[in-house]
């Protein structure tokens, strides 16, 4: 087969720099640090102030906290002010977040999956680990996996998405059982235990006790004999539980203290993925 013809490029788009150099080129245009504008930094700055202060702020404090001048601060504020991302009350002369600033956060929260939102999170687990791991909602059956990955240290159990955990005897379903409503979970329960006897109401409050103690769940062979787990809990922006992270590892293997590494890492991506879902706790 005979090579294609070359078309020749005319005008001024043409270039004798190789296609390679240009890529380079571009790719180290990217690298470099993009000219912003300052005020514009500034005065964001100033409304995260007011956003993490969690209460209304006299223009003083707010000065103050971004150490700048009354009179510098008090002219972003204005623009803020203006724009709606800030809200001055007459009466005191505080400031506080406006009605813009709280439908860009409503409007953020709508948009943000949560699946999406832990699927960083388990890659962090599985690969700081090395072990699977997995992201549960609260479904019409209950607890519900979403998403799934396997560790380096694989577990031959089947676990699939969709698949239902109880919520006695497994570590994701101890952080529902803590956190969820009793409205919520009594359905579930009356399910899961209305053909064996009452509900075991003791066991319960022991499981809630060390769940709220630990802040993660535990499980060492309690649903099968060989695989330990903990699991953590990811709460919205209301503070409600959203979901749960878990580990799943060899019983004999998985490092389930709370001072170990998997659950020290476990902790901290469970707030990372709260903090994305607005959760300020």
């Amino acid at each position: 087969m005979s090579p294609s013809p070359k078309i020749p490029i005319s005008g001024r788009l043409r270039s004798s720099a190789p296609r390679r150099d240009r890529a380079e080129a571009t790719q180290d245009d990217q690298e470099k640090p993009q000219k912003g504008i300052a005020s514009v930094e500034t005065a964001i700055n100033l409304l995260r102030i007011v956003e993490t202060a969690g209460q209304p702020m006299a223009l003083k404090e707010i000065a103050s906290a971004a150490r700048l001048s009354t009179a510098a601060t008090h002219h972003y504020l204005v623009s803020l002010v203006r724009t709606g991302l800030v809200r001055r009350n007459p009466a005191t002369s505080q400031y506080e977040l406006g009605q813009y600033s709280l439908q860009l956060g409503l409007t953020a929260l709508r948009r943000l999956d949560l699946v999406e939102a832990a699927s960083e999170a388990l890659r962090q687990l599985r690969d700081q680990t090395g072990e699977s791991c997995f992201f549960s909602v609260w479904g019409s059956h209950g607890t519900t996996i979403v998403k799934y990955l396997e560790g380096v240290h694989a577990v031959t159990v089947e676990v699939r998405l969709g698949l239902v955990l109880p919520l006695l005897g497994s570590a994701t379903g101890a952080v529902f059982l803590t956190w969820l409503p009793d409205a919520a979970l009594k359905p579930v329960l009356d399910s899961e235990y209305g053909r064996d006897g009452p509900i075991p109401a003791k066991r319960i409050e022991r499981i809630r006790a060390q769940v709220r103690r630990d802040g993660f769940g535990i499980t060492q062979g309690g649903l099968l004999p060989r695989i330990g787990a903990l699991a953590g809990p990811v709460f919205n922006h209301e503070g409600e539980l959203a979901g749960a992270l878990t580990i799943l590892g060899w019983n004999d293997e998985l490092d389930t203290s709370r001072e170990g590494r998997p659950a020290q890492v476990l902790i901290e991506q469970a707030r990372e993925v709260s903090a994305r879902l607005g959760h300020l706790g």
